[in-house]
């Protein structure tokens, strides 16, 4: 794939022209990214904010609200987990529980509890569990992420 940047002052919005000879599953992923917002707000002491993708850790539940965990801060979002599910997954984010989707950019090291579960340690010191159900799948997708930057 050949990607062409030409960043200019006379350029007065943001334009991407993509060219092939075919529609593949990753230029759909790339299409959808570039479509869909990077932000997501988040609600702290009544007040709201927006909140950037890339600086999200995790998502989760937690005590009937939905928490979403960045470097520094805790906020509590009103959507439900299965929407910003549909969001994250996009940006490459893994579900490590029904209840918890993680951003593998923040993502420290990751080692097996003796039952099995994958206790998974954050850059933020935070750390979340995986259910068992979810492991393989887990697995997968850091070891296809890695392959990928290599």
């Amino acid at each position: 794939m050949k990607v062409t940047v030409d960043i200019d002052m006379r350029y007065e919005q943001t334009e991407i022209d993509i060219r092939s000879e075919r529609m593949t599953e990753q230029l759909e992923h790339i299409m959808q990214i570039a479509k869909s917002p990077p932000y997501i707000i988040g609600f702290k002491n009544e007040r709201q904010y927006l909140i950037r993708l890339i600086d999200i850790v995790y998502v989760a539940t937690e005590n009937n609200y939905l928490v979403i965990e960045t470097k520094i801060e805790s906020y509590q979002s009103k959507q439900k987990l299965y929407q910003l599910e549909q969001i994250l997954q996009q940006y490459q984010f893994v579900k490590l529980s029904q209840s918890a989707i993680a951003n593998p950019v923040w993502i420290d090291y990751v080692h097996v509890t003796f039952n099995g579960v994958l206790a998974i340690h954050f850059k933020n010191g935070s750390v979340q569990y995986s259910s068992r159900r979810y492991v393989k799948k887990i697995k997968e997708q850091l070891l296809r992420r890695n392959e990928g930057s290599i």
